[in-house]
């Protein structure tokens, strides 16, 4: 029956897990549901190679669609819709074959003198493939990943033909004409020593599409927020400015990979979300018990309490959005729960010390712009505890738990339940208070005197933070 029941524990976490699915196409243009002035791209690459070439890929992609653009409103530019980009790379052969219907196929190749090519796509349809070179020149893999979003080359080119000894047409401008090149020629001249040649086409110099020299811009995001039809901003959005900036020390306005919520009325430093965060976690509070038998001068339905303190380490990651998994080693715990007694003038106070070790496991869900209800399980390994008395005030020696009169749980399971809010402080520190109640499932006491065994609950309700770093 314990068993059952610290499995029931797990459910919450399971759940977490599984409410991230898998998104329904590779590359998602959406406006999103709760914020309709935030319009997300989500791009998902399978990567059909090594380990190396899935981190290379995910190195260039990411750094190039970290970009932050807005979809200007029609009667005042300088307002506007948030444009949130996403990229998710993964291998290929770790996908499932459902997974694989919602990623992009990209087989990964030896430099073999042919270019890195992808199949056009469009944004809401089917995924699309295509074969890139491995150690491409830079932003190579961000041009292919806007042809697999819709987006044509913009630059005309010419291939030397080694059997006529000429230079033919390789790729024309749309709309035409091709601009003019050295010594009058259309676009440019293919030679025996260079044997592909080009250039951008007329308005497109500083285009990805034209040339690698350029960086990905917001023209590019908006190109595939127009295929989607969503490249228009509601009316709601331009009654008030936006506020804008830029990612501290650069130019250009920019996030790092998006793993949540962005409140666009907050100021740029407070735009960051990290998927994997780490840090050190200080609560305080209440901790009682609830004694249900009592063997020795029996009681029913005793409480007790005292003061509660802990200290913890935290991981914490973000699966998808809303969602976070939170991994707490607590490191030291003390309760010291009193019970207090009189009877017949006399005053009796009997206490316990626990310092223990504990494992929780929790799902946080934001239900509200930073706030998370928080649940899951946990389980605390007991140590120097001890039990001790005291009448009318002459304190009795305090005895461990491991005596031979008195036997504890050493292990016993429990279950976490409540609130948390995230507080971004700059670029990498997250500050998060947070209310907690830790309930065990049980938790036994033995006199070995007696046949009878003294069963306690206890419990604890605490205050806090945790201090996390966004590791990435």
């Amino acid at each position: 029956m314990k068993k059952f029941v610290f499995t029931l524990g797990l459910l919450p976490c399971l759940f977490a897990m599984q409410s991230c699915i898998t998104q329904q196409f590779a590359t998602v243009v959406e406006r999103d549901k709760d914020r309709p002035c935030d319009v997300r791209i989500v791009m998902q690459v399978g990567i059909d190679g090594t380990d190396a070439d899935v981190v290379a890929v995910r190195d260039q992609l990411e750094d190039c669609y970290s970009i932050r653009c807005r979809i200007p409103c029609d009667k005042d530019s300088t307002q506007g819709c948030n444009l949130i980009s996403n990229v998710i790379v993964k291998k290929w052969s770790a996908l499932t074959a459902e997974e694989r219907k919602s990623f992009h196929h990209i087989t990964m190749k030896d430099s073999d003198g042919v270019p890195s090519n992808a199949h056009i796509g469009k944004p809401n349809a089917e995924p699309s493939w295509g074969e890139w070179r491995r150690k491409e020149d830079p932003r190579t893999y961000c041009h292919e990943l806007l042809h697999i979003c819709g987006l044509a080359d913009q630059y005309c080119s010419r291939k030397y033909n080694a059997v006529t000894g000429t230079s033919g047409p390789d790729v024309s401008c749309t709309p035409p004409p091709d601009p003019t090149g050295p010594g009058g020629s259309s676009c440019c001249t293919a030679t025996a020593s260079f044997t592909r040649c080009g250039q951008p086409c007329d308005k497109h110099k500083d285009d990805l599409m034209a040339t690698l020299d350029a960086q990905i811009s917001c023209g590019n995001i908006l190109e595939i927020v127009k295929g989607a039809g969503l490249n228009s901003c509601p009316e709601e959005c331009c009654k008030k400015p936006q506020t804008t900036g830029t990612d501290p020390g650069t130019t250009k306005p920019r996030i790092p990979i998006w793993t949540g919520e962005i409140d666009s009325t907050k100021p740029v430093d407070q735009w960051y979300k990290h998927a994997l965060k780490m840090g050190g976690t200080f609560d305080f509070g209440y901790a009682g018990l609830y004694t249900e038998q009592r063997d020795v001068n029996p009681v029913d339905k005793e409480t007790w309490h005292g003061p509660y303190v802990g200290l913890a380490f935290d991981v914490e990651y973000d699966p998808c959005e809303h969602w976070t998994l939170d991994g707490r080693l607590r490191l030291f715990e003390f309760e010291q729960p009193v019970f207090k007694q009189s009877f017949m003038g006399t005053s009796t106070r009997v206490g316990y010390q626990f310092f223990t070790l504990g494992l929780d496991v929790m799902a946080e869900y934001e239900f509200y712009k930073n706030l998370q209800v928080t649940f899951g399980p946990g389980i605390t390994f007991n140590y120097l505890t001890q039990f001790g008395s005291s009448f009318n005030g002459y304190k009795m020696e305090w005895n461990k738990f491991n005596s031979t009169v008195v036997k504890p749980n050493v292990v016993n399971g429990g279950f976490n339940v409540g609130f948390k809010y995230n507080i971004p402080v700059g670029d990498k520190l997250h500050v998060e208070p947070f209310i907690n109640t830790y309930l065990p499932f049980n938790s036994r006491l033995k006199y070995t005197p007696s046949p009878k065994d003294y069963w306690v609950m206890p419990f604890n309700l605490a205050v806090g933070a945790s201090f996390m770093v966004g590791v990435r």
